[in-house]
This record gives C-alpha cells, structure tokens and sequence, in this order.
C-alpha cells in the first residue's frame, strides 16, 4: 500500500503496444486477484496462463493442465489466425502441442515447484505476422538439477568428463563458469538429469524441440525473416538463431549443439551465443520470436468460416 510505479514507455510503438498489451502495463492493471487463467474472447491476441501448482479442477474433477494449457495455446493461436481468415494446419497443431508440451513437462520434472507461466502475443496489424511466446517455469535452474545430483549417478558422470576436461585446459572465466557448461550440455541428446542409464532415453524431447526451432530458422532465412529463441536460466543465456546447428555427432552417438564453429563440446561457445548474467534467474524463461512457416498455416474453408 502506498508504492507507485513511474516510468516512461518507449517510442517504438510495437514494443509499446506489447507493454500495454502483455508487458508491465498489463500486468500491473491486472492486480493481484486475477484469476490464474485468463479465459479467451473472440478476436484476443494475448494467450496468457499462470500455473502456479495447483490442481486444476473442472466440474469436480482434477484434469491434465499441461495437455489443457497446449490445446488452449493452440487454440489461441487459431482465434488469431481466423482474423486473417487462416487456421493451423492439422500437422501444425500437433508439433506446436507436441512442442510446447515437451517444454511444460520439463518444468514440471525439473523445477521442482510446478510453478509456470505461458504467454503468447500475436499483433495482427503487423505484415510480418511474427507470433512471440514465452514460457516461464520458477524453480531450480537447468544447472542446480545437476548440481544437486549424487556423483556416482548415471546423470552426473555423463557431464562430469566435460567439466573436467574445461578445467584441465583452463577454459573457464569471469564470462564462461561451470554452470553454463552445464545448461548447455542439458540441451544435448540424451542428457538428462533423470537419466539413470543409457537406455533410458530422457533428453530426446529438447532434440526434437531444437531440430523443429532449427527448420523454422532455414524457411525464415529464405524469406528474409529474423527468428531467435533465447534460454535463460540461472545465469546462463542461451540464443537460437541459426548459426549454430544441431547435428548428430557419430562419435559420441548423440545429437550435439555446441554453439561454436566446431560443433565441439570440449570448446568454449562463441560469447554471442552464450552468456553469463551477473545475478540468475529463479527458474528458466523459454522466449521465442518467430514469423509463421507459410507450410504450418492454411486457408480456412469456407463451409467453417459459415458455420
């Protein structure tokens, strides 16, 4: 009682509207009694849910927030799309629901709290149809998930041979630390930190996402789009932008991004693709920003739009 909050808002008039639209603005009008899920309206732009670890119960019944929260994002993502008389293909729909289920379900596992938020924003008035998500899990980072793991575990030992080889030939410094080896081997084929053996096959979801990310990335370029994606977490930001490549690496059997011009996870990442933060995050935050692939839309027909 009694704080305020002064501030300018920028120029920009998109970014101005994303402020007043899904931003500080909105959130701060909001209050603290909004309902934890904003319910749609035809014509709606922003999708935005707030798990924040408690059963969802419809007519006295606990339902799968996680697989509600997907069909509801993709069902957002229609509403958009029919203003423009558009739809999500059928293919579409199950990669974006397939997708961001993958990344609920690991900060479901991993957060420790089952605490998350999902964001989505489309501006109809923009030509270049870019639709920019976020997705917030509040909780342990990527690297405390390692840390925190017995050193004779099947999890540990898999990432340990790498963070000693880093410190045997001194790789590490004030803008490279243990935790940001950590956070990017996470994103590697078949590590998890719940792995418990080879066989266990945990780890291969973040593949899928990142090779999904990666075909949105090469249709962009040939239309002369920006796309990036950027993970933080802890104190570590990771950024997507084509550059870097995931590409299946014969010798370890494994699918590999190592964010340097070698694909080599012995080496450091180019610093503009990975970087410290001064002070962590409580969690990880997914951030995308992406024009829609022309193959994952079509025309609405006729018959549905009468109907």
């Amino acid at each position: 009682r009694g704080a305020y909050i002064r501030g300018y808002k920028p120029k920009d008039s998109r970014i101005r509207k994303m402020m007043d639209e899904i931003g500080c603005v909105r959130v701060l009008n909001a209050g603290a009694t909004e309902d934890i899920k904003v319910s749609m309206r035809p014509g709606s732009k922003v999708f935005r849910h707030h798990n924040r670890g408690k059963a969802l119960v419809v007519g006295g019944s606990a339902i799968d927030q996680k697989s509600q929260t997907c069909a509801d994002f993709a069902d957002h993502l229609n509403v958009c799309l029919s203003a423009r008389n558009i739809e999500l293909t059928p293919q579409a729909r199950s990669d974006f629901l397939t997708y961001v289920g993958e990344i609920l379900d690991n900060a479901q596992t991993h957060s420790g709290t089952s605490q998350w938020v999902v964001v989505g924003f489309i501006d109809l008035d923009d030509d270049n149809f870019v639709y920019r998500c976020v997705i917030t899990s509040f909780g342990r980072s990527i690297s405390e998930t390692f840390t925190a793991l017995d050193r004779d575990t099947f999890a540990w030992t898999s990432v340990e041979p790498y963070l000693l080889q880093h410190k045997r030939t001194g790789l590490f410094s004030s803008d490279w630390h243990e935790d940001d080896l950590l956070t990017v081997m996470a994103l590697q084929g078949d590590i998890s930190s719940i792995n418990t053996s080879a066989a266990t096959n945990r780890g291969q979801g973040t593949v899928d996402f990142i090779e999904f990310f990666q075909g949105l990335t090469e249709e962009a370029a040939l239309r002369n789009k920006a796309i990036c994606m950027t993970i933080t977490s802890g104190s570590t930001v990771i950024r997507f932008d084509g550059r870097h490549k995931m590409m299946f690496n014969e010798g370890l059997g494994r699918s590999v991004i190592a964010f340097n011009s070698s694909n080599d996870l012995l080496r450091k990442p180019d610093a503009s693709a990975v970087r410290s933060l001064p002070s962590g995050f409580p969690g990880v935050v997914i951030s995308i920003s992406a024009p829609l692939a022309s193959s994952d839309i079509q025309k609405i027909h006729v018959e549905k739009l009468s109907a």
